[in-house]
């Protein structure tokens, strides 16, 4: 990976050399660290304030009033967990959290969950459908209220902002469909 950056610099500095534009690329390089340290900083409050949120909501008991909602159809996509386990009350905050948009807040719940299904599976190194269905779940996070998106996209004065959500909805929704139709798939083969 370090090669592939280094080809990218030299391009870029050979590229400015040739079309004599140096100047401007100096000043772009020396601009680069100023612009990553304030991405970083605006990206990481966000992430910090929406975490604390979170851990807000999972203490005051938000979050497992909102995990009974999903329990129904969380029992049903994860036939082989307990049903009252700590790995599904995990899954549902997980869930709930991607629901929000949170992203990153949905992370520490899954893996808690995962740990949970890990314990619950006699700590055996083995991945299990359950622990794939999870990861497919996460990452595909299927989202009614995209709240990390439209703050990065107010921060940086973007057009478009309330007027995207029907569309993150509606991806994320079929991204999760197809998404848990693999992990099924990949389930039933390996069952056979």
């Amino acid at each position: 990976m370090n090669k592939i950056w280094v080809g990218v610099v030299v391009f870029c500095l050979f590229y400015g050399i040739l079309s004599k534009n140096t100047k401007a690329m100096m000043e772009a390089i020396f601009l680069v660290p100023e612009k990553s340290l304030n991405l970083l900083i605006k990206i990481g409050g966000l992430i910090v304030f929406y975490n604390g949120l979170f851990q807000i909501a999972i203490e005051a008991g938000v979050i497992d009033n909102l995990a009974r909602i999903f329990k129904k159809p969380i029992n049903k996509l994860f036939p082989k967990l307990d049903k009252n386990s700590e790995a599904i009350r995990y899954i549902c905050a997980n869930i709930t959290a991607n629901l929000l948009g949170l992203g990153v807040g949905a992370i520490p719940m899954g893996i808690k969950s995962l740990e949970a299904m890990k314990k619950e599976n006699n700590d055996q190194e083995q991945v299990t459908s359950s622990m794939l269905l999870l990861m497919v779940l996460n990452i595909t996070s299927f989202t009614l209220f995209p709240v990390t998106i439209l703050t990065i996209r107010e921060i940086y004065k973007a057009k478009i902002t309330i007027g995207l959500i029907p569309y993150i909805i509606f991806s994320t929704l079929i991204l999760t469909v197809i998404g848990v139709f693999m992990a099924k798939l990949v389930r039933f083969k390996n069952e056979e």
